[in-house]
């Protein structure tokens, strides 16, 4: 797995930028038995995507990153990496192989009703080669803050030497105010 991290954290006018990622880019995996349906703890529901992330985001910090872990990939911020054994206690799933498994959280509507599944994603067997590119790019308020948080996937390109020795400047660019016309530039 080459994927080159760029770590970027920033505070500066109540913006707080996530870490960003590079290199191959990620799929749903062919096979259609790769999706599970979530199983909402005893006298719960789960009416929409935000509510799941809320759950997973609560078994995160109760269980560790070993067992779930919120990743962002060209897929969007709702991608997460989840043991076998915790994927088999929230789902239908049963059986799996030992192992970490990479999913999305996703709405399937099919007959009038809402159905939270986790779809099983890969990484593409060959790496990206295009020009870099910005993709799922999430950005949302921290409760009881100023602070904004923004996630994103930059695929960068592979080149004849790998990722290892490429080199990426990425810009962020923000204005204050939506109807300004000045923007202001930050370099990391």
């Amino acid at each position: 797995m080459k994927i080159k991290k760029i770590q970027l954290v920033m505070t500066l006018l109540g913006i707080s930028i996530g870490p960003l990622y590079g290199g191959y880019l990620w799929e749903f995996t062919p096979q259609s038995g790769d999706t599970y349906v979530l199983q909402p703890p005893a006298g719960t529901t789960f009416n929409n995507g935000n509510e799941v992330q809320a759950f997973l985001k609560e078994k995160e910090s109760i269980m560790g990153a070993y067992s779930y872990e919120n990743i962002t990939t060209n897929m969007g911020s709702w991608s997460w990496k989840i043991d076998y054994y915790e994927l088999e206690q929230i789902t239908d799933a049963s059986g799996l192989s030992p192992g970490e498994y990479y999913v999305v959280v996703r709405e399937v509507n099919s007959s009038g009703t809402t159905t939270m599944v986790l779809d099983s994603i890969a990484e593409k067997s060959t790496p990206y080669e295009g020009q870099p590119r910005v993709l799922s790019v999430d950005a949302k308020q921290i409760a009881g803050t100023k602070h904004v948080e923004i996630k994103g996937f930059v695929a960068l390109g592979q080149d004849a030497a790998g990722y290892g020795d490429k080199s990426s400047k990425v810009e962020f660019w923000f204005k204050s105010n939506p109807s300004s016309l000045q923007w202001l530039q930050f370099y990391t």
